[in-house]
């Protein structure tokens, strides 16, 4: 994990417009539906650890203090993004005059933004495409920050608009016809000494980096931000679970455990069959390979096995509507004593 306790990029943003317990409580509502540590709670200031630093609020005599700390400027802006889209969501007046007290002259990339450009694709079985992209400074994408977005242009536009910070420090991304696609991927491996960035991508009919690949776009230059999400797990006992959208993330994981790890981990997959995508386990972690709709859906296979075991870590990335029964089953009727757990919705029908 990132080093959170020793932070060297601050930014704080002064709020009027909110009181203190209200901007408490959605911090605390976030981070519990987020699994994150709540670190400091008193009556005038909360502080929520995250993977990449920490965000903290503290009260004041005129409202409350926004305030993220964070080992490096990518973090920082990775974090400054995350609680424009999660906290403004559940407070919408948090966004009305919140200037961040770094803000970069308006007009500038934001600084967990980088140009990629495509240099090597490599086809893994029928449903996967190994990309590797070329760009710059990518120090931060460490065994514990793991997960990416690309940002990729409508086809066929020829004068590309990219995000800028505004005058308070936001990031403005573009609407409309010049918006940019945001998917979420797995950084597979990085050497940030030679610049290159490896990612797999599950090849399905309608998605739009599916149809964007299959024009083979070598050469070309896209953006990306990053990094984000979790990273490794340093555990001796995982259940792990996930379909197509999720092995990525989980064979990056598996392949990081400590070799003394047991456990068990099911992928999920339209055909089933193991040599489709390459992962690298400890001797102690069972794999099984299921095939879509030969038995339960995965999250629901989580539900079902989970219900047999107690502590271990659950791990599961999945469908939207499946990850929400499993959440559900988790609060109410699981054995869920000395389990900690992150169970992702990658995808949503």
């Amino acid at each position: 994990m990132a080093d959170a306790t020793l932070p060297h990029f601050m930014a704080s943003a002064e709020i009027s417009s909110l009181t203190f317990a209200s901007l408490r409580q959605t911090l605390i509502e976030e981070a519990a539906e987020h699994d994150l540590p709540i670190v400091t709670d008193t009556g005038d200031a909360v502080r929520c650890r995250t993977a990449f630093g920490d965000v903290s609020a503290f009260a004041t005599g005129e409202g409350v203090r926004l305030e993220i700390s964070a080992p490096s400027e990518s973090f920082l802006s990775e974090l400054k993004d995350a609680i424009i889209v999660h906290l403004a969501e559940a407070v919408p007046q948090l966004m009305r005059g919140l200037q961040w007290s770094d803000a970069a002259p308006a007009g500038s990339l934001p600084k967990n933004f980088r140009f990629a450009t495509v240099v090597d694709l490599q086809p893994l079985g029928p449903l996967f495409l190994r990309v590797t992209l070329q760009s710059h400074d990518l120090d931060d994408y460490t065994s514990q920050s793991i997960h990416f977005r690309l940002a990729l242009p409508p086809a066929g536009l020829a004068d590309v608009t990219w995000p800028s910070l505004d005058a308070d420090g936001q990031t403005i991304w573009p609407q409309g016809e010049n918006a940019l696609h945001r998917p979420v991927y797995t950084a597979r491996s990085c050497d940030a000494a030679a610049g290159l960035l490896v990612f797999d991508v599950y090849l399905h009919d309608g998605g739009r980096v599916t149809e964007w690949l299959r024009t083979r776009p070598l050469g070309v230059t896209i953006g990306m931000t990053g990094p984000g999400g979790s990273g490794q797990l340093d555990e001796e006992l995982v259940y792990m679970f996930a379909d197509e959208t999720g092995f990525p993330a989980m064979a990056r994981i598996l392949e990081n455990l400590s070799p003394h790890a047991k456990g068990e981990a099911y992928f999920e997959s339209e055909n089933g069959i193991p040599s489709d995508y390459p992962v690298i386990a400890p001797d102690g972690i069972v794999l099984h390979w299921l095939k879509r709709g030969d038995g339960l859906p995965i999250a629901d296979l989580a539900v079902q096995r989970m219900a047999e075991e107690e502590g271990g870590f659950l791990w599961v990335a999945a469908e939207k509507g499946g990850v929400t029964r499993l959440r559900q089953a988790l609060a109410s009727q699981l054995k869920t004593r000395g389990t900690r757990k992150y169970v992702s919705a990658y995808w949503q029908r």
